[in-house]
Order: C-alpha cells, then structure tokens, then sequence
C-alpha cells in the first residue's frame, strides 16, 4: 500500500461493480446505478424484490472482493418494489440511446451509459 495517494481506487470500484451487476442474471442492471467515492460503493436504482436487492449487494461485495479490491463499504441505497414492465423500466422519460429497444447485444460496450448485459 503507497503511503501517499489514494487509499481507494474509485473507478476500479465502479468499474468491477457494474459489470459484476451487468453479468449477473439476476439483478436487473439497467435499474441499479453505481457511485463510488472515498472506498464507499453506493448502490441506488429500483429492483423488484428483496432477493435482488441483497443478491445486488452480495454480488457487488463478492466481485470486490474477488478482485482483492480495497474498500470501506457497499452502501445499499435500492428500492424495491418496481417491475420492469412498468413504463420507466422501458425506458419511458430516458433519453433515446439508453432506451431498452435501442440495445444492439452485438455491439455491446460497457463503456456506454446504458449498462446493459451482454447477450447470453
């Protein structure tokens, strides 16, 4: 460990925590944000059930933790009760290129703003 520079490295945080959510199967991706400040992984967006939102949070800690990243902790700031077949989950108010009917799975890159998986 340096003794002068960051302690975290945020963007590695982020970067692991996004896609450790857009691999998983189970958590809706479009619908948990990530942010990453000082060590601390917050967590925010709407999911469906209390099962996605500790698998979010347990897939997220797993990830860091695999990757033997160094942080403080996941800040779980989910709601849970929205389906994905409600409007705003296909993308009604969002801007045009990160609606859900505009994802092309062969052209994927998960430096867009859209976080979508992968085609599996």
């Amino acid at each position: 460990m340096p003794l002068f520079g960051p302690k975290y490295d945020d963007e590695q945080l982020c970067m692991r925590a996004e896609h450790a959510l857009a691999e998983d199967p189970v958590v809706p991706a479009v619908r948990v944000g990530v942010s990453c400040e000082n060590g601390v992984v917050v967590l925010s967006g709407t999911v469906s059930s209390e099962r996605e939102e500790t698998h979010a949070v347990e897939v997220v800690r797993h990830a860091l933790d695999a990757a033997q990243l160094q942080y403080d902790r996941v800040v779980d700031e989910l709601v849970v009760g929205a389906s994905l077949n409600e409007p705003e989950a296909q993308g009604e108010g969002w801007p045009q290129s990160e609606r859900l009917e505009n994802f092309d799975e062969h052209n994927w890159n998960p430096e867009m703003p859209t976080r979508m998986p992968p085609h599996q």
